[in-house]
């Protein structure tokens, strides 16, 4: 089962995602952030095999905070 984390400022985003993943056979969501801090600060907690990141954040990019990962000790793709 493939887990996946979305981070996204638009609440309708985030659920139209998750309802498709939802619905998709051999995926599941694993959580759901609102920002970039907020997705960095998740994978640090938990684990998700794919992060899903805007990269028009407006604090850090979605970019910026893939790079954060490596600090992450079990990295999403």
């Amino acid at each position: 089962m493939i887990s996946v984390l979305v981070a996204n400022s638009n609440e309708f985003y985030r659920a139209g995602i998750g309802a498709i993943i939802t619905a998709t056979p051999g995926m599941k969501m694993a959580g759901e952030v609102r920002d970039s801090t907020g997705a960095v600060r998740w994978c640090r907690d938990n684990h998700a095999d794919v992060a899903l990141l805007d990269i028009g954040f407006p604090v850090m990019s979605g970019l910026e905070a893939a790079k954060k990962s490596p600090a992450i000790p079990q990295k999403p793709k």
